[in-house]
């Protein structure tokens, strides 16, 4: 596919998953699509998007259901979309009704989903909302997937400025990427912040970590201090 996403789109008011990855889609961030009542996952990743990701087009919540967002390997620029990270209530809490399989939908066919980076995610061949994560060698299942499962993927563009707070809000986020942009100062630290690896932000030469008696390490010299057992620590002086 190449040009850009047919705006009739927005007249799909059922649909839940929209898989546009491996394209040649020219086009900027499709923030009408977040009217799409039922959406949960949206995969654009390796297209050619472009331009920032611009405040939501209404006042009402965007992408009220949404659960997983590819936009890895494209162009986007600007600042990380905090307006849209707000808007994210699904991936803010998870209540018990959203453990519950969508058996109307068992019969859809077959999605791919690959996490770029040390994630592989592979939908099942029966669409029976399950997937399968290969991370650093190990293979987890995961089953319903559309109710439980939560990614953001923005890696691979030229995001730049700092990493917003309010993604620490979204408590239900299990993977975050954002890697391999051009992202500057503090990574946030505490809330949802303390479950993501450290190579969820490197690629960004401008990111550092907490200070620690007036020095900053960088996300690429550690993985996950909880787990270290010798590894060192290269530390650059903050000038304070």
């Amino acid at each position: 596919m190449e040009g850009q996403i047919p705006r009739s789109m927005a007249n799909c008011t059922r649909l839940e998953t929209l898989d546009l990855g491996d394209n040649m889609i020219h086009d900027t961030f499709p923030s009408w699509l977040g009217t799409l009542p039922e959406l949960r996952v949206l995969i654009l990743r390796s297209n050619r998007f472009y331009g920032a990701i611009g405040k939501p087009e209404q006042t009402q919540i965007d992408f009220p259901k949404l659960h997983i967002i590819d936009l890895s390997f494209n162009s986007f620029t600007g600042k990380l979309p905090s307006q849209q990270f707000e808007n994210w209530v699904a991936m803010k809490d998870l209540g018990s009704d959203q453990l519950a399989y969508l058996h109307s939908n068992t019969g859809f066919k077959v999605h791919s989903f690959t996490w770029r980076g040390s994630l592989n995610l592979t939908w099942s061949d029966s669409y029976d909302h399950s997937v399968t994560v290969s991370n650093k060698g190990i293979l987890t299942e995961y089953t319903k997937i559309l109710e439980f499962f939560t990614a953001v993927d923005l890696s691979s563009n030229k995001f730049e400025g700092d990493i917003p707070p309010v993604i620490g809000t979204l408590k239900a986020l299990l993977l975050l990427n954002l890697s391999n942009n051009d992202l500057t100062g503090p990574i946030p630290q505490g809330n949802q912040f303390s479950t993501f690896e450290n190579n969820s932000f490197e690629g960004n030469s401008g990111l550092r970590t907490t200070s620690v008696k007036g020095m900053w390490w960088k996300p690429a010299t550690i993985f996950n201090l909880q787990k270290m057992k010798a590894r060192t620590l290269h530390f650059v002086s903050d000038g304070r």
